[in-house]
């Protein structure tokens, strides 16, 4: 190929975007590391702008969600668990997904558990188990029975059960 010729110009401007989202990453996982919130959400909210790959835009946004966890800010973690799985199943109907199937499923877990986290300090523990309960479904897709992580998520939607019968118990005891 020429260096001029466009299949080489275009696969030199996806990889200087990979380049770019890389660094971007880093950025945001150093910050979030350090405590510092807002501005790791800040350098997320810079890729998601600037980076034109959807398909990396479901881990920002998973990421960015964690930020509106640590701060507190329920409703906007909620929506951007919710813009990453609706991403997803866009890209997953139209084939163009680009990442590894671990990776993939990893990411929509982890949507769900936070979603579902932020739903449960919410209070709205029956939304919140919902997501928990397909975030074990596809935990189990993925690992074996009766490994840590389903035995975590597993404890967890215990709790969240709990918590839903003492809340019913206690409206009807009024």
């Amino acid at each position: 190929l020429f260096p001029t010729h466009p299949d080489l110009q275009k696969a030199t401007d996806h990889v200087t975007l990979l380049i770019q989202a890389k660094k971007y990453a880093n950025r945001s996982t150093s910050l979030f590391s350090a405590r510092q919130y807002y501005k790791a959400r800040s350098v997320l909210t810079t890729f998601l702008n600037k980076i034109p790959l959807p398909h990396l835009h479901i881990g920002v946004l998973c990421n960015r969600a964690a930020c509106y966890l640590a701060t507190r800010q329920y409703d906007k973690c909620i929506q951007d668990c919710s813009r990453g799985l609706q991403l997803h199943k866009v890209i997953s109907e139209h084939k163009q997904n680009q990442l590894d199937k671990e990776q993939e499923q990893e990411w929509v877990r982890t949507l769900h558990v936070r979603r579902g986290t932020a739903f449960c300090w919410q209070g709205r523990l029956k939304q919140g188990l919902e997501d928990y309960e397909k975030a074990l479904e596809s935990e189990k897709s993925m690992v074996e029975e009766g490994t840590e992580s389903i035995r975590l998520l597993e404890d967890d939607i215990a709790k969240i059960r709990h918590s839903l019968k003492s809340e019913g118990a206690s409206k009807v005891t009024i």
